[in-house]
């Protein structure tokens, strides 16, 4: 399964400086998101996504949002690059992704590893968790994020 993502087009194309993060004028963000330009069936699948967040994401997300960790503003089913982080923190550049089985098959690993190497030569660090970790203990989870926000 990949995820939806079309590998025969870019995943992003950079949207002209006087156009916002959805490539309309007058759109504002700051960071790497200003720098793209988002088609809406990514928005939309962004949307879905954040209404149908499986138990693990839920439960990590109520911990995340708020500033709960940290003090560390993070967006869920964020659009980065034409991919779609679980979590994402702007400011400390990281992103948490939350993974169920399918990321055990070799190609989800493969698109997992070239979403990686997209994100770190965007200066974004990557850090993932099983299901079964954030349901198990997520304590241990938020020690880990708070560790790898501070390397």
């Amino acid at each position: 399964m990949n995820n939806g993502q079309d590998f025969s087009q870019p995943p992003f194309s950079v949207s002209p400086p006087s156009q916002g993060s959805e490539g309309k004028p007058g759109g504002s963000t700051s960071g790497v998101i200003r720098l793209q330009y988002i088609n809406e069936s990514k928005v939309t699948d962004s949307r879905t996504l954040r209404r149908t967040m499986t138990s693990a994401e839920m439960q990590l997300w109520l911990q995340l949002r708020g500033r709960k960790v940290g003090n560390m503003k993070f967006r869920r089913q964020q659009i980065i690059e034409g991919f779609i982080a679980d979590f994402y923190c702007e400011e400390g550049k990281i992103c948490i992704e939350v993974d169920g089985g399918i990321h055990e098959t070799p190609e989800q690993a493969a698109i997992d590893e070239h979403r990686t190497r997209i994100f770190n030569a965007r200066g974004i660090r990557v850090i993932r968790f099983s299901n079964d970790e954030v349901l198990s203990d997520l304590p241990a989870v938020i020690a880990k994020i708070l560790l790898f926000s501070k390397q």
